[in-house]
């Protein structure tokens, strides 16, 4: 099972690195191929994949995608509070997620995010600094939960184990 894996991953790895190349030719092609099979020998040696339980990666496939939409999105809001009035908050965002990994893939998750970025992870909550509107009414933590958090929670608590 593990060689047909290792198969698998250097196939796609080798499909990503044509597509990206924009080249299909028998250099590139090769060169996909050698860079794929040593990171594939790379992380068997070094990272510990047989420990990474309770994780559903078959659910974190389309994540990527979904987190470049949701930092462009972000973006066009953190310009918005840049050319108006802003200010930066700390608050304590409570998260569901109970796998370490996943709530690391949160954490990184809402750094990436324009306006915000992760401080500290604790067992049930995430610290974060962010950018939101000055003056007017301040949203509940509840609600600035929501806007941090939202949707990239409900997506990773779907590849819990």
């Amino acid at each position: 099972m593990k060689n047909k894996n290792a198969i698998l991953i250097i196939l796609f790895t080798t499909l990503a690195w044509v597509f990206l190349s924009e080249d299909i030719s028998l250099i590139t092609i090769g060169i996909g191929i050698a860079i794929s099979i040593g990171c594939v020998i790379y992380c068997y040696k070094f990272l510990p994949l047989s420990k990474i339980t309770g994780v559903k990666a078959i659910r974190l496939i389309g994540y990527p995608l979904f987190l470049i939409g949701q930092i462009y999105l972000a973006g066009v809001q953190a310009i918005k509070l840049i050319l108006s009035k802003s200010e930066v908050a700390i608050v304590e965002v409570n998260t569901k997620i109970t796998n370490d990994l996943i709530k690391v893939i949160l954490a990184n998750s809402i750094t990436l995010i324009p306006g915000t970025v992760s401080l500290d992870t604790k067992e049930e909550s995430i610290t974060v600094l962010w950018l939101k509107e000055a003056g007017g009414k301040s949203p509940t933590d509840e609600e600035a939960e929501e806007i941090i958090k939202g949707s990239l929670e409900r997506r990773l608590i779907k590849a819990q184990g």
